[in-house]
């Protein structure tokens, strides 16, 4: 499964993401239903759509808040995963919050990103004590461009040398 990731992950870096989305369908069960499509990928940049399905959608047929919260957490996780190697570091989200400003009808981006200058930081303190904790906002807007949601995901950074028993 490594090999398959690795390949993927460079694909989707290369500009084609669509391996890399069916690698995570699998690898993620959760996430299997929403088909969450990932459009944009590169180190501490990750973008991924949702579009409004069955398995998206509430009793009002707009998108589920859980559905639109789990695409800003998933969007933030990519974002960690291409500016921090899961090989050298874990990442765990330990909270999230979501402030929900429009309906969603309609297909949804995420976009996470975390500005060159804050890796290097982050980097600094991995050296310095192998753990950081960072908030990662994710930003998700319409077809339109109508901002729907902003969704903090609050993570955990951390050497795989700091934890006890991987």
């Amino acid at each position: 499964m490594r090999r398959l990731f690795e390949w993927a992950w460079q694909r989707a870096l290369d500009g084609r993401p669509a391996a890399l989305t069916r690698v995570f369908w699998r690898w993620i069960p959760f996430n299997r239903p929403h088909r969450f499509q990932i459009t944009e990928l590169a180190p501490g940049h990750a973008q991924v759509t949702a579009s409004l399905r069955r398995a998206n959608r509430n009793h009002l047929g707009t998108m589920h808040a859980c559905a639109l919260a789990t695409l800003g957490e998933f969007s933030a996780g990519l974002a960690l995963l291409g500016a921090f190697s899961p090989s050298e570091y874990r990442l765990i989200m330990s909270r999230l919050e979501v402030d929900y400003k429009r309906r969603a009808d309609g297909p949804i981006s995420a976009r996470a990103a975390i500005p060159p200058e804050d890796i290097i930081e982050i980097r600094l303190r991995l050296e310095k004590s192998g753990l950081s904790e960072e908030v990662l906002t994710t930003h998700l807007t319409s077809e339109d461009g109508t901002h729907v949601a902003e969704v903090r995901s609050f993570w955990q950074v951390k050497a795989w040398r700091q934890v006890a028993a991987h």
